[in-house]
């Protein structure tokens, strides 16, 4: 099969989202999850008209500054019972408590002086309406406050909260599992031995779900063994929507991953893509489960993560048919490459300014410990100015 270029990848990909998995949650456990439907309020907000201001309420007619008027009685902060005002007279009122049709204006206590149970008005000015919250004036009974497809975030859960809602409707996130492959791979903590080096990627996968608010269902070390690959992607198509298998697709004596995948039926969608890291990405589907086969190169992996599968899982968690994440920037220096692959280099943002760093080999990680985003030079690029438009992803 010939290479593909990225954005072919892409569009194959977004392709096969499935239609959403839609749950009810609690709102307290609803954070990072997107709407699947429009929220409507349940109620008016404010439910009732009410005080913004620590002070004295009063009617309207005749009112004047420097006059006292006797104080009648108080309103408190959740009062089941106002009493009646008439003109020339005053209730003391709190923050959030509940007024009447009667008092038509608040007006604060540091402009007024009580003295015997009367106060005395020293503002100068004021208006019909000034410090009272109208009933609905933020939110009427049945309107769409929440659109759907929005991410729930602290604010947005703070707000529903103040209309009495308890759970939200939402896209499901995808099980996820991981196999790592490898014979060469010694787990971290452990003393290594002749040609093995310490297993990263396990850890990687996990931190990049970890950031899109996943636990993977397992995460699994795989030998090169035809057959135990064979069973290991077995089990994983029943138990997850999205399988992630890092190393043993490229086209090697012991990369059996791609053979696994087809004896256990699973549909190719493509394999290899026109760029630099991670030339050998395989992408399947199996009934209702994607496959994606990732390189073994640590910043390969990390770098296929981040532009193919953190996209189609926004893709799969907010019920989006095409979600990207490319932002523009302009480059810091001069930068040349060769032509013929698109290029995604580490490299750091600054108030969109992109500088790319050194250490782009696939098997260097050290360069991440400063990146902040991928920038991307297109396959038939081969000098980039300095000033520059390009493209680039946050990490």
């Amino acid at each position: 099969m010939e290479f593909i270029h990225y954005q072919t990848a892409l569009e194959q990909i977004f392709a096969k989202v499935p239609e959403p998995k839609l749950i009810s949650v609690p709102l307290e456990k609803s954070i990072h999850f997107f709407t699947a439907e429009n929220i409507l309020a349940p109620i008016d907000i404010p439910v009732f008209d009410n005080s913004a201001m620590d002070g004295f309420g009063f009617c309207l007619e005749n009112l004047q500054s420097g006059m006292y008027y006797p104080v009648i009685g108080e309103i408190k902060a959740g009062a089941q019972n106002i009493p009646p005002l008439l003109p020339g007279q005053a209730l003391k009122v709190f923050t959030g408590a509940p007024v009447s049709m009667d008092i038509k204006l608040v007006i604060p206590k540091e402009l007024c002086i009580l003295k015997d149970d009367q106060v005395k008005i020293i503002a100068e000015h004021w208006e019909k309406g000034q410090h009272i919250r109208e009933k609905g004036t933020q939110s009427r009974k049945d309107e769409i406050i929440v659109p759907k497809n929005t991410k729930m975030t602290p604010g947005l859960i703070g707000m529903l909260a103040t209309f009495g809602i308890q759970n939200v409707l939402v896209y499901a996130r995808p099980k996820m599992g991981v196999i790592i492959t490898g014979d060469e791979l010694a787990k971290p903590g452990t003393y290594l031995k002749p040609g093995q080096i310490y297993e990263s990627n396990s850890l990687s996968l996990k931190a990049l779900l970890k950031n899109e608010n996943i636990e993977a269902e397992y995460v699994i070390h795989v030998q090169d063994d035809p057959e135990e690959m064979r069973n290991e992607i077995e089990k994983g198509l029943l138990k997850v929507d999205i399988l992630l298998i890092t190393g043993g697709i490229s086209v090697g004596d012991y990369d059996f991953v791609q053979k696994s995948l087809e004896d256990n039926g699973v549909e190719k969608i493509f394999y290899k893509i026109k760029q630099k890291p991670g030339k050998p990405l395989y992408f399947g589907i199996k009934d209702k489960t994607v496959i994606f086969a990732l390189p073994g190169n640590p910043a390969s992996v990390f770098t296929c993560f981040l532009v193919y599968v953190k996209p189609f899982i926004h893709a799969f968690i907010s019920s989006s048919s095409f979600f990207t994440f490319f932002r523009k920037g302009k480059i810091t220096h001069d930068f040349e490459k060769k032509s013929g692959l698109t290029h995604w280099l580490k490299a750091v943002e600054t108030d969109g300014d992109v500088k790319i760093l050194t250490g782009q080999e696939s098997y260097k990680m050290s360069s991440f410990v400063e990146a902040n985003c991928l920038a991307r030079l297109d396959e038939n690029t081969e000098c980039i100015h300095k000033g520059s438009e390009l493209y680039y992803i946050k990490i």
